[in-house]
């Protein structure tokens, strides 16, 4: 019974800003993406398919000034 609300606050407080640094200046995005990869392996799996490293030449390095990636295992 008390498990949905705890739940409810549970996502309204993790949907909130990775970040409490200031506002990025005008004309420019800060964007944080994560992704959650079930099994060892996937990344590697990942990073080297095609369609990926495509999207991330021809789109997303053109666009960024900076990418950071940060690789978290347990």
């Amino acid at each position: 019974m008390l498990l949905k609300p705890i739940l409810a606050l549970s996502i309204l407080a993790l949907a909130s800003c990775a970040t409490i640094a200031p506002p990025a200046p005008k004309g420019t995005v800060d964007h944080v993406v994560v992704l959650w990869l079930k099994r060892p392996g996937n990344a590697l799996a990942y990073e080297t398919n095609p369609v990926h490293v495509k999207k991330v030449e021809t789109v997303l390095k053109p666009l960024a000034g900076k990418i950071l990636v940060y690789d978290v295992t347990r």
